[in-house]
């Protein structure tokens, strides 16, 4: 019927009721909360109902300027954090650096919410910026990932929501130029699939959700940003991309 009863492999138990559009769930944090897989393992559930009022998670960046969102999407290590965390400093305000929430407006233009989590940067990438270059927070080695609260060091520039006018998968190329060209929409679609978190109890709203994913990425424009050692010119391309985009 309209109840899901999950059972979590680290112990602990949901019962989902998908009429009334509420989750109950009984876990010790201690052995649940332990992980980022055994956290993303609670969350599927929630984001089962947020699904089913299409409200799409995704696990990318997302940042705005002058009103016009954008979403920094692709895998882990292509540098999503790094160039949010530049176009922050360059005068850009965030929604999110590892998850946001997407959903379709009744005008059928394309919204995202903020999901905020710490920012997870390499200090050798960020080391040069100058409110980074002082957090104590990237002290230490530079070959791991570090969390930081942006919102410390930028914190007039948190935004809850943004109308999204185009999508860029940035493209970590040292040995390169940076500069953008433009991403298919069935070659978008094919990358953005595995950042969906599209894990999903039912088939029905699993379809609903690829076919919202085909419309983002077929009606926005969508654009690779190659991320040179010429880090002066990412915020610069960036802006040229969604000043065009802007008017899409």
């Amino acid at each position: 019927g309209p109840l899901w009863v999950v059972e979590y492999h680290a112990g602990g138990l949901a019962i989902v009721d998908r009429e009334r559009r509420s989750l109950k769930a009984w876990f010790d944090p201690a052995t649940l909360l332990h992980s980022v897989s055994s956290y993303e393992e609670f969350m599927h559930p929630l984001l089962e109902l947020f699904r089913q009022l299409r409200l799409y998670p995704i696990h990318g960046a997302a940042v705005v300027k002058d009103g016009s969102g954008l979403l920094l999407l692709g895998a882990s290590g292509r540098g999503k954090s790094t160039l949010a965390a530049h176009l922050v400093d360059a005068g850009y305000r965030f929604l999110a650096d590892d998850r946001c929430f997407l959903r379709e407006t009744v005008d059928g233009a394309f919204e995202a919410f903020a999901f905020y989590e710490p920012f997870k940067l390499y200090a050798s990438n960020v080391s040069h910026i100058g409110a980074f270059r002082a957090a104590p927070e990237l002290a230490g080695s530079h070959d791991q990932k570090r969390s930081i609260d942006i919102r410390r060091l930028y914190p007039e520039r948190a935004e809850i929501s943004a109308r999204i006018r185009g999508v860029l998968f940035p493209d970590w190329s040292p040995g390169v130029p940076s500069a953008l060209e433009p991403v298919a929409s069935g070659k978008a679609l094919l990358e953005l699939l595995p950042q969906t978190m599209m894990i999903c109890f039912d088939k029905k709203t699993s379809g609903e959700q690829f076919s919202f994913l085909g419309r983002l990425v077929k009606e926005l424009p969508v654009m690779r940003l190659a991320l040179g050692s010429d880090r002066r010119q990412w915020h610069t391309l960036t802006d040229e991309f969604l000043a065009k985009a802007g008017t899409h």
